[in-house]
């Protein structure tokens, strides 16, 4: 088994899932054998086999409780979603972000991954609404941080986007592209200040 875990994580999902249905073509009551199989399927986007999945280890073992579930899928189901995106199907996307974070709400990398979706499409009030979610989920992430800085950039509220880039350089300093940009939000937000002086 831990052959087949080690090819889900280098994206090696096929290999994978064979390995898994070999397992339980040997050992079919195996429980981590399914719950591997149902994250590969997963990560497939073949929602309903991963559900059966799922659902054939809790028969097997109440202790994986349908909470452990919602935590496994919805890291698949956002990678499902960044595919979608980069492919340009827009309404997928969006719509696969939304199903992953109503499985996981605390994951703070779906509100994240969806306000960058967002944010490529010129829509910065939604992009906005979900980077500060992501940085309420997860107030650490220089990265939501640093995001959140560029959004509010490009709505020209130059402001909130010193506080937030410097708030994403001092959780990660090494960021020498958006270091070169607080100077010219700060440039930005003085002129600002300068034109709304009477």
């Amino acid at each position: 088994l831990s052959v087949g875990e080690q090819l889900l994580a280098q994206q090696r999902v096929q290999e994978a899932t064979q390995l898994f249905q070999h397992v339980l073509s040997i050992h079919p009551k195996h429980v981590d054998a399914m719950t591997n199989l149902a994250q590969a399927y997963a990560y497939m986007g073949q929602f309903q086999s991963a559900g059966e999945a799922f659902a054939a280890a809790i028969r097997q073992s109440p202790a994986v409780a349908p909470k452990q579930i919602d935590e496994w899928v919805a890291p698949a189901i956002a990678e499902l979603a960044v595919r979608r995106s980069t492919l340009g199907q827009s309404d997928e996307a969006i719509a696969l972000y939304q199903q992953a974070m109503t499985k996981d709400p605390l994951m703070w990398e779906v509100p994240f991954f969806l306000a960058t979706h967002y944010a490529r499409q010129g829509r910065f009030a939604d992009a906005q609404a979900h980077c500060l979610k992501a940085t309420q989920l997860n107030p650490r992430s220089h990265l939501a941080f640093g995001m959140l800085g560029q959004i509010y950039a490009q709505q020209g509220n130059f402001a909130e986007a010193v506080v937030a880039v410097n708030r994403s350089l001092e959780l990660e300093p090494n960021q020498p592209k958006l270091r070169e940009v607080l100077p010219q939000l700060r440039e930005r937000l003085r002129q600002q200040r300068g034109q709304s002086s009477p």
